[in-house]
């Protein structure tokens, strides 16, 4: 007969859970970019705009699934990730003239994909419904032009 863990043991799985989320957390924002974009692009400005919540995006190779708040004002755009998976994510501020879009499609879905002036190797793919409501937040700052 094997023994049971004592009952100390189940009162420290949420530290764990919360631990281990706080880990997945930040081991994304470095694999996905994010955290080089908070560094070149520190959110040190008040935006006051047209805030989508839950939305999702594809930062690299990892998947900011309905978990994204997108803020649009005429100046600039801010990502900001929702609790509780905001560790190692400080909100982002970029100006729009460092933001440049294509359209296209990524595995079989259609996406806007988005990089950026000061860290050019961090590529961002927005849904193209998505994309289509900033464009229309930012009164004219992101434009959408058909691909050729």
């Amino acid at each position: 007969m094997e023994d049971a863990p004592p009952d100390w043991v189940w009162s420290l799985f949420p530290l764990f859970f919360a631990g281990l989320i706080c880990l997945v957390s930040l081991i994304l924002s470095t694999v996905g970019g994010w955290r080089r974009l908070a560094e070149s692009y520190p959110d040190d400005v008040a935006v006051d705009g047209v805030t989508f919540r839950w939305q999702t995006a594809q930062f690299g190779s990892a998947n900011y699934g309905g978990c994204l708040n997108v803020t649009v004002d005429h100046v600039r755009l801010r990502l900001a990730v929702a609790l509780p998976f905001r560790v190692g994510h400080p909100p982002i501020s970029i100006p729009w003239s460092d933001i440049h879009l294509e359209l296209g499609t990524y595995w079989f879905r259609k996406i806007g994909t988005v990089r950026f002036a000061k860290e050019p190797d961090v590529v961002v793919r927005f849904p193209r419904r998505l994309v289509e409501r900033i464009a229309e937040a930012s009164r004219g700052q992101l434009r959408i032009e058909a691909p050729a």
